[in-house]
């Protein structure tokens, strides 16, 4: 099966493709591997429609048959051609704002071009959740990236419209989408500066109310049950996966009384990956390895405890009272 949200993964191949044609720009006398064709035709299989593929495609033909021009034209007047049609100019802009925002993130001012993409698009038109879920994502890793003196209010201003994409996707009772929502707000919170998406307003006065990360995989859980007939919700490999991490994290923040139990649970999602194959190396392996690897460590602090506990500690440089340094 093919993963929940089919377009992004079309921005993810482009992405992918683009990346390949620009370092083989500078190296016209490399070979571009067949990866960088698959990238190319899997975007234009999912969305034909799609402009940075057409541009992709031409510029894979210009250095690979620069000799013969006539398919690369082609190429570049099928994506002026569809840069006429409102539907697919949008979508290349928004892919476009999304690339900013996720492949350039370390730059605040390319992020910052991309929300403004996407705030002005969307405060225009009437968009579907998938744009709002897109935004959603980048206005999270937008808020978990600012600088530690940023202006207040303009961390405040970020977090209010993060929560205002979060009521839509609700409201929307779209289940392909409240799925990755709630997915998105778990990963969040794997991360220590992920919390802050969930807590920068003082009172974010959610439909759901706070959401922790069981609360999010439990909700998810209760979609894919009322939703079992529908065809357009496809799992990628690394969905349980992604949902296995979540729960390793939530292990080593909860009860210590619970926590082989909680690695259990954990472990029980991440081997659902091997029933979505992959042709990449499964994210849910290496998801598995970690898990266990946690249990492992459980087992012989178990059975060594009393050797452990005269094996001297390294002094932390911190006070616990007030977290500055120990002189």
């Amino acid at each position: 099966m093919q993963e929940i949200n089919e377009d992004a993964w079309v921005m993810s191949t482009n992405f992918n493709a683009t990346v390949k044609l620009m370092r083989y720009q500078e190296k016209i006398d490399t070979e571009i591997d067949q990866e960088t064709k698959n990238f190319i035709e899997s975007s234009l299989k999912l969305n034909p429609n799609d402009i940075h593929a057409w541009i992709n495609k031409a510029m894979y033909n210009i250095l690979m048959f620069p000799s013969d021009l006539d398919q690369a034209k082609q190429d570049y007047d099928k994506a002026s051609e569809l840069h006429e049609n409102e539907s697919s100019a949008l979508e290349a802009k928004f892919q476009y704002a999304f690339w900013l925002c996720t492949m350039m993130n370390d730059d605040l001012n390319k992020r910052k071009e991309g929300i403004k993409i996407f705030r002005d698009e969307l405060s225009t038109r009437e968009s579907d959740p998938r744009h709002h879920y897109l935004y959603m994502k980048v206005l999270g890793i937008h808020l978990n990236r600012l600088p530690q003196d940023v202006d207040k209010s303009e961390r405040h201003e970020i977090a209010k419209q993060f929560k205002d994409q979060i009521e839509r996707l609700f409201y929307s009772e779209n289940p392909k989408f409240l799925m990755q929502m709630f997915l998105c707000l778990a990963e969040g919170q794997r991360h220590d500066t992920g919390k802050i998406i969930l807590y920068e307003l003082q009172n974010p006065d959610l439909p759901f109310g706070r959401p922790n990360i069981k609360f999010c995989i439990w909700k998810i859980e209760q979609i894919l049950e009322s939703n079992k007939e529908n065809k357009s919700i496809k799992i990628l490999s690394n969905f349980y996966a992604r949902i296995g991490l979540c729960l390793l994290k939530d292990a080593w923040q909860g009860s210590p009384h619970e926590f082989e139990k909680n690695l259990d649970t954990a472990l029980s999602y991440a081997t659902k990956y091997e029933d979505y194959p992959s042709s990449r190396v499964p994210m849910g392996a290496i998801t598995c390895a970690r898990i266990i690897l946690a249990q492992w460590a459980v087992k012989y602090y178990a059975a060594n405890q009393d050797k452990l506990q005269h094996i001297p500690h390294r002094k932390s440089s911190y006070s616990k009272s007030d977290g500055q340094p120990v002189a």
